[in-house]
């Protein structure tokens, strides 16, 4: 058995669909905290207690990222026409690497307020823009996907790098939550409901 047919086992294929189904649950948190923050500052003046609903809807975002690379990566070697190409796989692994460096500089963050990386604010940044490079450059490789997935499967990958990118700008920072939440939704209870019935793999190339 080629190591690549791990994707393919039933523990691997329930444990993406329960992590979809997980990402899927985060995005309305991420939302809600988000409008909370707004509400409290602009409406009620309360800035120190919104500031805290802001960085709890950061968080989320940062957790949903790392959920999102592991997705990425499975998505990539099952779905993907000839598992995609060999440098976006290289391009998956690597974002998942990022991901858990940065949840674990997000860990040590929330327990003693400091930086356990000087530059670690950008990692959300770099994990969400290799996936939206990995969408863009495999869009050939999703032929047989349906329009629909082909266009907003990038429009998705793409909202959630521009919600890292404008986290210092709450309300533009909205309007992108709000817009891959729209998005997220269908498509993760999409492949949570797909995962486990994949049978085959496509072809390497």
């Amino acid at each position: 058995m080629s190591e690549i047919e791990y994707f393919i086992f039933l523990p691997v294929k329930k444990f993406i669909a329960g992590t979809a189904k997980t990402a899927r649950y985060l995005l309305p948190l991420i939302l809600l905290f988000a409008v909370t923050e707004l509400i409290l500052i602009i409406f009620f003046g309360m800035v120190g207690a919104g500031i805290v609903f802001g960085k709890a809807s950061d968080l989320l975002l940062n957790i949903f990222i790392a959920l999102l690379s592991i997705l990425g990566c499975w998505c990539h070697q099952v779905l993907l026409a000839g598992r995609g190409t060999g440098f976006t796989r290289f391009l998956c692994a690597f974002a998942i690497i990022m991901a858990c460096l940065m949840l674990l500089c997000e860990s040590y963050t929330l327990f003693t307020d400091k930086l356990l990386l000087a530059k670690q604010m950008q990692t959300p940044i770099i994990v969400s823009t290799i996936l939206f490079a990995t969408t863009l450059i495999n869009i050939p490789n999703m032929a047989a996907a349906p329009l629909r997935l082909r266009i907003l499967i990038p429009l998705f990958t793409f909202g959630v790098s521009a919600a890292c990118v404008t986290t210092v700008i709450p309300p533009i920072c909205l309007i992108f939550k709000i817009i891959i939440l729209c998005i997220g939704i269908p498509l993760l209870r999409q492949l949570q409901h797909i995962a486990p019935l994949i049978i085959s793999m496509p072809p390497a190339e």
